[in-house]
C-alpha cells in the first residue's frame, strides 16, 4: 500500500467568486463594457455587469468576479 504525501507547508491555490459591487461612475460612462472592463483588474469576470438602461438607477452595479489565492 503505498503511503500518502505528507504535507510540508506547500502553497496550494485556490479560486473563490468575489462579488463586486461598483458604484459612481459618471451617467455617461454607465454602460456594461466599462463595469466589465473595471471588474476585470481583478480577477477574471465570471457574472458580467445587467445594466438595463430601462431602469431609472445607474447608481450601482454588482459583477461576479474569479479571483486566485
Amino acid at each position: 500500500m503505498k503511503r500518502p504525501d505528507t504535507w510540508e507547508g506547500q502553497v496550494m491555490s485556490f479560486e473563490t467568486i468575489a462579488w463586486l459591487r461598483i458604484h459612481g461612475v459618471p451617467v455617461h460612462l454607465a454602460e456594461n463594457w466599462v463595469f466589465d472592463y473595471v471588474a476585470g483588474q481583478f480577477g477574471t469576470v465570471v457574472h458580467p455587469a445587467q445594466l438595463d438602461m430601462d431602469d431609472d438607477d445607474f447608481s450601482m452595479v454588482c459583477i461576479g468576479v474569479l479571483v486566485r489565492d
